[in-house]
């Protein structure tokens, strides 16, 4: 194990210190690295020394959790040339060296799994939409987020998946009425009413296969319009939090419409985020753990807060953990704290 976490005593009194129970795993404090795209992989979606450095370089800060960036499920479902992917054995192999990378530091990993749907670049013979997907075409998104899944635990040694439900992914689009409008099961119109049906499919059939946590990154809402209604939300994350250990709670990009969280907030005191998450952790309470991201490093002692009066379980950052400046952020954080 490389080095130790350098952290002063006094913050290691901080809630955001505190270790935190993820299913039968322990996370040694609440602050994770938010999964950052590096778009660099090789013409065969593969993991490479770009990553493995990269992710070294965030596990060597200590963190409770590295995400590692979006992945996607399926060969034909990739954003750009240089999105890593999980649906060859090769693609396993390269994957693996990047997270013995991590838990070369003594850190824990999450694997978030993705499939973009009618993002994925042009020239797939299929049309990745709600609409236009057949129940067979549906089965087999399920399939490859399953073995995804798999490769990813029992291959490369994951300790958690993430399914992610956002930024306008396949699963994503299911949740809305403005995609969706399909009249069977999947559908919103006579369907599930929330979409959420392909969603639940897609953890259950992973559960089934794997045993290690599950999160699910989920959009609460879709950020088109001010005091946007959140009751067919409610009802999802009360089935998510049944099925998952944690609701990873972000929201938008669902298309170009979609705005920013924080300009639609009432109170842009605090990160835009923030809002929802606490509205989904006083829904599930302590069923499941429930995360937050967007700007939470830019006031600490605010985010120590939050976590400490239990309005989410544990912050997801980002860019603080890649800025330059910052060599190590988490000493950066206990400092703030101490």
């Amino acid at each position: 194990m490389e080095g130790s976490p350098s952290h002063t005593t006094k913050a290691n009194h901080a809630a955001l210190f505190q270790p935190l129970s993820i299913g039968k795993l322990k996370l040694s404090n609440r602050i994770a690295v938010s999964p950052i795209c590096t778009y660099a992989a090789n013409a065969h979606h593969e993991a490479t020394h770009i990553h493995r450095e990269h992710y070294r370089h965030l596990a060597s800060q200590h963190p409770g959790l590295v995400m590692i960036e979006s992945t996607s499920i399926a060969p034909l479902a990739y954003i750009t040339p240089t999105d890593l992917g999980l649906s060859t054995d090769a693609q396993a192999d390269a994957f693996k060296l990047v997270i013995d990378e991590i838990h070369a530091c003594g850190v824990k990993c999450c694997l978030q799994l993705s499939h973009p749907g009618a993002k994925s670049m042009p020239g797939g013979v299929f049309p990745f939409d709600p609409d236009a997907m057949s129940d067979a075409m549906i089965t087999g998104v399920v399939r490859d987020f399953v073995s995804a899944a798999k490769r990813g635990v029992d291959v490369c040694h994951a300790d958690f998946i993430e399914v992610a439900c956002c930024n306008g992914n396949l699963l994503h689009s299911f949740l809305s009425l403005v995609t969706n409008h399909r009249r069977d099961k999947y559908g919103m119109v006579n369907g599930t009413k929330d979409g959420s049906l392909l969603l639940i499919e897609v953890i259950q059939a992973i559960k089934k296969e794997v045993a290690v946590p599950i999160f699910v990154k989920l959009a609460v809402c879709d950020n088109l319009k001010p005091d946007e209604s959140l009751e067919h939300t409610a009802g999802l994350c009360q089935q998510l939090a049944m099925l998952a250990d944690l609701i990873d709670v972000t929201s938008g990009g669902l298309n170009a419409d979609s705005k920013s969280r924080y300009l639609l907030n009432h109170d842009r005191s605090i990160p835009g985020q923030v809002p929802l998450a606490i509205y989904v952790k006083k829904l599930v309470g302590d069923k499941c753990a429930v995360g937050c991201s967007g700007g939470l490093d830019r006031d600490i002692q605010q985010l120590n807060q939050f976590i400490s009066r239990g309005d989410f379980d544990i912050a997801f950052i980002g860019k603080g953990f890649t800025e330059t400046h910052q060599k190590n952020l988490m000493d950066s954080i206990a400092a703030a704290l101490s």
